[in-house]
C-alpha cells in the first residue's frame, strides 16, 4: 500500500484534488480542502477537538 500511496499516480492525484484546478468529481465534493489547513483533510479530527473545547 505504502509503494502505491507514495507512487507517481497517487502523488499526482494529491496534487491535482489540492490545486486550483481539481479533477471533476472533486470540484463539486462538499468538503474543502486546504493545503494549510491540516484539519481540513482532517475532518473528524477537527469535530472531535473542537467539540471537546
Amino acid at each position: 500500500m505504502e509503494k502505491i500511496w507514495n507512487g507517481p499516480r497517487y502523488q499526482e492525484l494529491r496534487w491535482s484534488v489540492n490545486s486550483p484546478n481539481p479533477p471533476p468529481a472533486c470540484k463539486t465534493c462538499p468538503i474543502i480542502r486546504d493545503i494549510n489547513d491540516r484539519d481540513s483533510y482532517m475532518i473528524h479530527e477537527a469535530e472531535t477537538r473542537l467539540a471537546t473545547h
